[in-house]
């Protein structure tokens, strides 16, 4: 497959995205050694816009040609390329929750000694619906402590 920028790049889609960088790497006259993987591991932490950026103007197309190839402002292309340089830091992932919002509410007031009807009051439920709420939940902690 042919790209805008004319290099040739192999089509298989199955592979993983450093796979594929790598092949590129490969396929256009590159060697795949420890510089290549740095270059992918710092590829993949980019954007889609900023990679095709990046590898027009280290192509040697000027940056306001870029910018008419990709429908962008000279100085938004400008931008794009000073913030990819950036160093960016990955968000940690929140550790998944075992229970419910509702659940663990229930639970709480429960634990300070409310009645089910004092309970159900506040969500406007019944009595019964508080009392399976809380049943459910308590069988969902001793599912993860096991």
């Amino acid at each position: 497959m042919t790209r805008d920028d004319g290099l040739d790049v192999p089509t298989d889609q199955s592979a993983a995205p450093a796979e594929r960088l790598c092949e590129a790497a490969l396929h256009t006259g590159g060697v795949a050694g420890p510089a290549t993987l740095a270059s992918v591991t710092e590829q993949l932490n980019l954007r889609p816009v900023e990679r095709v950026v990046r590898r027009l103007v280290d192509n040697g197309v000027d940056p306001a040609e870029v910018a008419w190839r990709l429908r962008r402002s000279p100085r938004s292309v400008k931008q794009i390329l000073e913030l990819s340089t950036r160093a960016r830091t990955v968000a940690q992932p929140a550790p998944p929750q075992v229970l419910r919002p509702l659940e663990r509410r229930i639970l709480a007031w429960r634990a300070e000694g409310a009645s089910y009807a004092e309970i159900g009051s506040r969500f406007r439920r019944s009595p019964a619906f508080v009392r399976q709420v809380e049943e459910i939940a308590s069988v969902k902690m001793l599912r993860a402590r096991s």
